[in-house]
């Protein structure tokens, strides 16, 4: 490649050289999961994710149950994108030899909490030695009713851009706790980034409404999600500056009224971004959701590919958030 494009790249490199399984699933590489037909009337979805000590976790301010936690609740998360509900998990754990029982014992604490709260079931995994860091690695079936099933494409030219809750909390916990400031002021935000609550029942509310026409989770910002979307749908955008909503907490950490581009950058919220019909009223689901949850209409998907942000001028939207593979010597 003549430049480090990022892991987006890495995932296009696969997808090529994966194209033509023998069986074809319903969902290909490269959604939130993969679905496979399985059981008559549901599709099974598949996904798995990983965190790494060092990466997406530090033990300085990091309890061994909040990393159980959320290890679980970034896949129910994505479960949850595709209108699903979880139903198994199997844990990979690889362990350093500094690693304490006591350690091992909190981690599962949380992910058996996540379980119970997000009414899923732990049945097996494995577990490593590993020479450095500590990790833990989850792979995680689902079900979907096929007219509940959403998916990053399926978005029209004059959609609705809508987003649930309000951004920038997580960004606001990981640079206070990792900045060792008084993290005190900040209870929301900390909650938000250590204990994330994955949108389950607004996702199949919001299937069900018939108000999705293509969705996925932020966990790498904002901004990166508008352009993984706008990517997969084959369309461009137009985003509202003034639109984009930001947590409370948000002012209070950066001590400005309104930052919409520190927002912009804040990954691991969790919430969902998605494309609905013209018709979407946003003001009536807000207050009928079962969560209870604010949604913001950002702006409308457009033909062509071009990502605007607007306030007055017009500037492109630049594709910024969490990347593993930009800043490290990876030939991505």
């Amino acid at each position: 490649m003549k430049r480090r494009e990022g892991e987006f790249a890495l995932i296009e490199r696969i997808r090529r050289i994966l194209k033509n399984p023998p069986q074809t699933p319903v969902i290909p590489l490269g959604d939130d999961c993969a679905a496979v037909n399985m059981t008559p009337g549901f599709h099974t979805l598949f996904t798995t994710d990983a965190m790494v000590e060092g990466v997406h976790f530090d033990l300085r301010y990091t309890d061994w149950e909040d990393v159980g936690w959320k290890v679980m609740a970034v896949n129910v998360s994505d479960i949850a994108a595709m209108g699903g509900r979880p139903a198994w998990g199997v844990v990979t754990l690889g362990i350093p030899g500094i690693c304490r029982p006591e350690a091992i014992d909190r981690l599962y604490s949380g992910m058996e909490k996540c379980s119970r709260t997000y009414q899923f079931s732990i049945i097996g995994g494995d577990t490593v030695h590993s020479p450095h860091a500590a990790f833990v690695s989850v792979a995680m079936l689902g079900e979907v009713e096929p007219n509940r099933l959403s998916r990053r494409s399926g978005a029209a030219a004059g959609d609705l851009l809508c987003v649930s809750g309000r951004l920038g909390g997580s960004r606001v916990a990981l640079e206070a706790l990792s900045s060792g400031a008084d993290a005190g002021p900040f209870p929301g935000s900390v909650r938000r980034f250590l204990r994330p609550e994955p949108r389950l029942l607004l996702a199949r509310w919001l299937a069900e409404q018939g108000a999705v026409t293509s969705m996925i989770d932020i966990s790498d910002g904002l901004a990166s999600e508008i352009h993984h979307l706008c990517r997969e749908n084959r369309l461009g955008c137009r985003v509202r500056r003034e639109a984009i909503p930001c947590a409370d907490e948000v002012k209070l950490w950066t001590g400005r009224d309104n930052d919409p581009e520190y927002v912009l950058n804040s990954g691991e919220e969790y919430e969902l971004l998605f494309t609905a019909p013209p018709s979407f009223n946003a003001a009536w689901a807000s207050r009928e959701n079962p969560e209870r949850l604010p949604l913001t209409v950002l702006g409308e998907m457009t033909a062509g590919k071009k990502i605007w942000l607007e306030n007055g001028s017009r500037d492109k939207l630049e594709q910024a958030g969490w990347d593993h593979f930009r800043s490290i010597k990876s030939g991505f």
